[in-house]
């Protein structure tokens, strides 16, 4: 939102078992970590601002991506 042009999430839960935390500033995206749950693994599509990324994740894995991975 207009209001909020810096600031962070945690702890999101997105569908099929990942958790994901994002920070921004001046209202653009600074960078987004996707966790993959103890039982999960396989293909994740993350969208930003008309691009998106395709990522393979293992149970339990993370990644860490920034706004010029997109």
């Amino acid at each position: 939102p207009d209001r909020w042009p810096d600031g962070y999430v945690k702890g999101l839960r997105a569908r099929g078992d990942y958790t994901v935390d994002i920070e921004w500033a001046d209202g653009k995206l600074k960078n987004v970590t996707v966790l993959a749950g103890d039982h999960v693994s396989g293909p994740v599509r993350i969208a930003y601002d008309g691009s998106s990324k395709a990522l393979e994740l293992a149970s339990g894995q993370s990644i860490r991506l920034v706004s010029s991975d997109f």
